[in-house]
């Protein structure tokens, strides 16, 4: 067996010497790194810090999940209305203007919520989290005009991506390096079965009522799945102020101390930026309306603040919105580069989707959901129930994300090749589970690899920042969506439907029911099929060069193994930060042990910068 591995060995070393003909081809694809190692202590996660036991975790865990799985539903039902309460508005072809708003909220949330969760606290967080959602499922249910839905649009994507941020917060403060990759996954569970206990709901609800209902109910059923979080938290936040544990916001001058390290200005700089860039991009529809003056303004001033804010990032703010000295590492570029280009590919190809399949395929809104999720379950099971045993047994993660970034591409092609009014609708749904399956390879190992490169106390910022760049993706393809579709989709009815009027033409855009009115099989459907599949083949033709892009950047990460031990150097200043929101008392069951010696060093300097120094140097 010996000799086997060593010539397993000698072969792949044969190999590697055969491929880096040239040292940067060494240095770029076959370089290793190592996560980060920190001296085991009595209480090695954040919760156990803050005086969390065994049975107060499992509690929240159960609470938590309970939040998730609600939150899971709802994600899946709200995209099956969204087109028929745009469409209600006259409103169609603004469903990409709606998720350019989203992606910039998604861009300024997660940074807004992790200083607020680490400088105020998780109580505060999960309690904005909830007034976010009940405000946004209010708004979305009595909208009387496409302006109040968008303004509902903003407070649902405040407290999804904030909620979203919360559970990975928990995840990672109840669990160590070696664990966190299931921790995360299984708090992603309910994505798995979540889009078909949503379809079953969607058909019930536009049975008796209409869509309006299907954005209400959610503002019962989240606020009340939430309620044992806020007691939980708020029970744990009464024991950890008779600890003496206080968060820095509620020490004396801490208010004054949140608000120099909280960067407004850089938050609505690049908040308005985006959504003043990009938002006119999915507006516009043919040259005419580039010169308009409303069009030329909003284009000139977010321009303006989009190149002003990494000045004022890197030279102006005194707590910059994004921590830029995380990309200092490479494996964190890699993980953001991926996301970005992922999730910049999800929104070429999905937001138009059911749409396509209401109105090319003739589908019921039920059938329609269940079609649709295909991708999103294979996604989250692939990489919840293989992926993320695989890289907790196996710990090196690089060799499987090559092979996903495979099967990724073959799949984007194949949905290419597929997605057409008369293919079958096995191999449609086969096409979208090989993409998913590609994708689940690399969603939890390229946040934990970014995380675990850091130390324990700064997760949140480095998920904020991770997502972040995800955002940016999203809205980047939000617009190029937005453009194809106002573009294209009337130059192709206007080809292939030319006997249609204008006006009808115009309603057949902006309102499904207009488009599905005239019967499956009829010259005019026909016709209006032809014009949807031609804009849809636009809108995958992005998708190639994602997948191409997110395949060279898996190759270019180093090669780490999660159960070899970690690095012990710490890079002052980059790495080692005061954590606002760590007890300063040792717990009563603490108290009743006796320390050694290190540990009582550590209790007296872990609230300093130099104290955490002077020990790592000890």
């Amino acid at each position: 067996m010996d000799k086997v591995i060593q010539k397993k060995e000698q072969w792949g070393e044969k190999l590697e010497n055969l491929i880096c003909f040239h040292p940067w081809i060494r240095i770029i694809f076959f370089s290793k790194a190592q996560i980060k190692h920190y001296p085991k202590k009595r209480f090695n996660t954040n919760a156990k810090e803050r005086g969390w036991t065994r049975p107060i975790i499992i509690v929240g865990w159960f609470l938590v999940y309970l939040y998730a799985a609600s939150k899971a539903i709802a994600e899946h039902v709200y995209p099956t209305m969204a087109p028929l309460a745009t469409s209600h508005f006259s409103g169609l072809s603004l469903l990409s203007s709606q998720a350019v708003v989203q992606s910039s909220i998604f861009i300024v949330t997660r940074p807004a919520f992790a200083k607020i969760s680490d400088h105020i606290g998780r109580l505060e967080g999960w309690t904005l989290v909830i007034l976010a959602h009940l405000l946004g499922s209010v708004l979305f249910a009595a909208a009387p005009n496409i302006g109040c839905y968008f303004a509902g649009t903003v407070f649902w994507e405040i407290g999804t991506v904030g909620g979203h941020l919360m559970t990975e917060l928990y995840a990672s403060d109840t669990s160590t390096i070696n664990t966190r990759i299931i921790f995360s996954s299984f708090i992603q569970s309910p994505n798995i079965w979540g889009p078909y206990a949503a379809a079953p709901i969607v058909g019930a609800i536009l049975k008796v009522a209409t869509w309006r209902w299907g954005y209400g109910m959610f503002a019962i059923i989240l606020p009340v799945c939430s309620l044992g979080i806020i007691v939980l938290f708020s029970m744990m936040r009464v024991k950890e102020i008779r600890l003496g544990a206080r968060g820095d916001f509620y020490t004396p001058g801490g208010v004054k101390r949140f608000l120099l390290s909280f960067d407004i200005v850089g938050l609505v700089m690049l908040c308005a930026g985006t959504i003043l860039f990009f938002f006119p991009i999915t507006l516009a529809a043919g040259t005419e309306k580039w010169s308009k003056p409303s069009f030329i303004v909003m284009l000139t001033l977010g321009s303006f603040l989009m190149a002003v804010f990494p000045l004022w990032e890197l030279y102006g703010a005194r707590s910059p919105l994004i921590s830029w000295k995380l990309f200092r590492n490479r494996v964190m570029i890699c993980s953001c580069i991926i996301l970005f280009f992922s999730s910049m590919s999800n929104k070429l190809s999905v937001p138009y989707y059911i749409t396509w399949l209401l109105v090319v395929r003739g589908y019921s809104p039920k059938a329609a959901t269940n079609i649709s999720s295909a991708l999103t379950v294979s996604n989250n099971a692939f990489g919840i129930l293989f992926a993320a045993p695989y890289l907790w047994w196996n710990g090196k993660p690089k060799h499987m994300m090559v092979l996903g970034t495979c099967l990724y591409f073959v799949g984007t092609g194949l949905t290419y090749r597929f997605r057409r009014a008369h293919s079958g609708l096995g191999i449609l749904i086969i096409s979208q589970i090989i993409e998913g399956v590609g994708r689940g390879t690399l969603y939890i190992p390229c946040g934990t690899m970014a995380q675990a490169m850091f130390d324990k106390h700064k997760v949140a910022k480095v998920t904020a920042v991770y997502f972040t760049m995800g955002g940016i993706g999203q809205i980047i393809g939000d617009a190029i969506l937005g453009a194809i579709y106002r573009e294209l989709y009337p130059r192709y009815i206007h080809k292939y439907a030319p006997d249609i009027p204008k006006k009808d033409r115009n309603m057949i855009i902006e309102k499904i029911k207009k488009a599905t009115k005239f019967p499956m099989g009829s010259k005019v459907r026909n016709e209006i099929n032809h014009a949807f599949e031609e804009t849809m083949k636009h809108m995958l033709y992005g998708t190639f060069a994602c997948a191409s892009m997110i395949f060279l950047t898996a190759l270019c990460y180093p090669s780490i193994d999660f159960k070899e031990d970690g690095s012990d150097n710490v890079v002052v200043g980059d790495d080692i930060e005061p954590d606002d929101y760590r007890i300063e008392t040792r717990s009563e069951s603490e108290e009743e042990h006796s320390e050694e010696p290190s540990e009582k060093f550590d209790e007296l300097h872990s609230d300093s910068l130099e104290g955490q120094e002077g020990y790592l140097k000890e």
